[in-house]
């Protein structure tokens, strides 16, 4: 997967959110004891409603949804 480095650190970069990362994002945010910590246990995602909501966020001039991606170690 490839991902934009739009924030740069020394071991870490933000990236936008790509469509490969949908599957992992709609099992965290459908698993109860996660959601517990977001106040949001009665809210069930599918992965078109979590696209569609990733799609709003990432098409808007004023907020986005990024990804934390660890850097390699180059050897």
């Amino acid at each position: 997967m490839i991902y934009v480095n739009k924030l740069d650190g020394d071991r870490i970069f933000l990236s936008l959110s790509q469509k490969e990362d949908l599957s992992l994002y709609n099992d965290w945010l459908n698993d109860s004891e996660i959601n517990l910590t977001f106040g949001r246990s009665h809210i069930v995602f599918n992965e078109e409603k979590q696209a569609k909501y990733i799609e709003d966020y990432n098409n808007s001039d004023d907020k986005f949804f990024f990804v934390i991606v660890k850097k390699r170690k180059h050897f």
